[in-house]
């Protein structure tokens, strides 16, 4: 319903500025456009980039996680084969021990998480402030008014639609953007796993 307010709303704007500029040589139409905001975000080359490198990332971490879930899983089976040769008291101190490293690992796998996530973010933010500077610039040269999302409109004349062309120049002017995973709060960058 809202949309069809606003799309409504916007035909209105066009015919009546039309009507009163037809004696005036420029359309109000000309000043008009829209894009495919998802389409572009979705296959820029530099999204394109970014999910492999993630999905690298990722994986490393996954392989560390693991590693040091073998090397838990190992000392368990160690703690509990001494278990009948240590004192209840030893056995305890251990056994704590043992439950604060599981603890360590956890809080370890949501920090990685977490990072893995605001990388993420990071580069696709790069991502989405090329693309509003890349339609500004397309806005300026072509003196458009407004520029609407594709997805707003129930029908446009595909002159109107400059998503091609802001694509192209988005993978121009940047092809590639590197994903690069935030430092652990409070380890220092010498000593991160």
């Amino acid at each position: 319903m809202f949309r069809f307010v606003i799309v409504s709303f916007l035909m209105f704007l066009l015919i009546s500025g039309n009507a009163f500029s037809q004696g005036q040589g420029v359309s109000k139409l000309e000043r008009f456009a829209v894009i495919n905001v998802q389409k572009v975000l979705l296959v820029s080359a530099a999204t394109r980039a970014v999910k492999p490198q993630i999905q690298k990332i990722r994986d490393k971490i996954k392989k560390q996680i693991q590693d040091r879930e073998r090397a838990l899983k190992i000392e368990n089976e160690k703690l509990q084969q001494e278990r009948s040769l240590l004192s209840s008291e030893a056995y305890k101190q251990r056994r704590r021990a043992f439950q604060s490293k599981v603890s360590a690992l956890r809080s370890d796998v949501q920090g990685l998480r977490k990072r893995l996530d605001a990388a993420g973010r990071a580069a696709m933010s790069q991502v989405q402030r090329q693309f509003r500077i890349v339609a500004a610039e397309i806005a300026k040269e072509r003196k458009l008014q407004i520029i609407i999302p594709r997805a707003t409109a129930l029908f446009v004349l595909p002159s109107f639609d400059i998503t091609d062309e802001v694509l192209k120049r988005l993978n121009t002017r940047l092809p590639n953007v590197k994903v690069k995973l935030p430092p652990a709060k409070g380890i220092p960058a010498s000593k991160k796993r």
